[in-house]
């Protein structure tokens, strides 16, 4: 899923955790690429509906996007990109300024962890636990 030109703060979404990444414009565009399907294999890994998992991408080529959309297996990752900085700004984040700024956020987008499961093994544990443990507690 795409989504373009729209405010992209605020998550009104039927699922009770959502993993938000910020990937500035800097990140190159292979990377950018391994990234999106290293986030859609953590998906299949987590396995939950209760989970979603939604990339805000910077100021990015709209078609250099879709192109790699198109052509990929990534139907488990929300794409979005933020044209005028709208989601960086409102949420305070440019104070992060790193290529990847990630969140696990709860269903009230609050924040329960911060950091990238995907480029460290310490935090892909914590959000696997946390994920299962929330979704645990949720069920009851």
């Amino acid at each position: 899923m795409i989504t373009h030109q729209r405010d992209v703060y605020n998550w009104e979404l039927d699922q009770t955790l959502k993993i938000v990444v910020y990937i500035d414009s800097t990140m190159c565009e292979s990377c950018l690429y391994n990234y999106l399907s290293a986030s859609s294999q953590f998906m299949d890994k987590v396995s939950s509906d209760s989970v979603v998992y939604i990339c805000v991408l910077q100021n990015r080529p709209m078609a250099q996007i879709q192109k790699f959309l198109l052509t990929s297996n990534i139907s488990n990752v929300i794409v979005t990109v933020d044209i005028e900085n709208k989601y960086l700004r409102k949420n305070n984040i440019d104070k992060y300024t790193n290529i990847i700024t990630s969140f696990l956020l709860d269903t009230n987008n609050r924040i329960v962890l911060v950091g990238d499961p995907l480029r460290s093994n310490i935090l892909k544990k914590m959000y696997e636990d946390k994920i299962h443990q929330i979704i645990n507690n949720n069920s009851m």
